[in-house]
C-alpha cells in the first residue's frame, strides 16, 4: 500500500475518532445540583421542617467516635431554640438522649438518612444557610476540630451592629 493512500484513510479514521470524542463529551454532562435547593427540599417535603433556620447542625454516627462525641457536646453546650438540628439514624448507636429528651420543634430525627444518601454527608456537619445559598458548610473531623467548634461559635453567636 502506498502513502498517498495511506494518509486518506487515516485522516478518515482520526475525524471520525475526533467526532466521537466530542459527541460523547457533550452528551454525558451531567446536570449540576444544586446543594441549598436539594438541602431546602429535603428539610420541607422529606424531614417537615417547620420554620426557617439559618444555622443546621447534623449530626451523623458513622466515622470517627471521638469527633462524634466532641461535636456532640459541642451541640449539647451551645444549644439554641433558633438552631436547627438533625439527628441522624447512624446516630442512634450513640448516646443522643439530650435531644431525645427534648420536646422542641427544632430537632428532627433523620430516620431514613436523606441527608446522607442525598447530598453525601458522610460526616457530621454545620451548615450556615443565608437566603438562597449555603454560606457556610464545615465537615466535622478530626483535623482542627476545635478551631472549627470556635469558628461555629464566632459566627453563630456573632451580634448585629445597631
Amino acid at each position: 500500500m502506498k502513502l498517498n493512500e495511506v494518509i486518506p484513510k487515516l485522516k478518515s479514521s482520526i475525524y471520525l475518532v475526533l467526532i466521537s470524542v466530542i459527541l460523547s463529551c457533550s452528551s454525558k454532562k451531567k446536570e449540576k445540583v444544586n446543594e441549598f435547593k436539594l438541602l431546602t427540599k429535603i428539610l420541607k417535603d422529606s424531614l417537615k421542617v417547620d420554620g426557617n433556620y439559618k444555622n443546621v447542625y447534623y449530626l451523623h454516627g458513622n466515622g470517627c467516635t471521638g469527633c462524634f462525641q466532641s461535636y456532640l457536646h459541642f451541640l449539647e453546650k451551645n444549644y439554641d431554640k433558633k438552631n436547627l438540628y438533625i439527628i441522624d439514624n447512624s446516630s442512634s448507636l450513640m448516646d443522643v438522649s439530650f435531644f431525645k429528651n427534648k420536646n422542641t420543634k427544632n430537632i428532627y430525627f433523620d430516620d431514613y438518612n436523606y441527608l446522607f444518601y442525598n447530598l453525601n454527608y458522610k460526616t457530621s456537619k454545620f451548615i450556615k444557610l443565608n437566603e438562597s445559598r449555603i454560606d457556610t458548610l464545615i465537615s466535622i473531623n478530626a483535623e482542627n476540630i476545635e478551631l472549627k467548634f470556635d469558628f461555629i461559635k464566632k459566627i453563630t453567636t456573632k451580634k448585629v451592629a445597631q
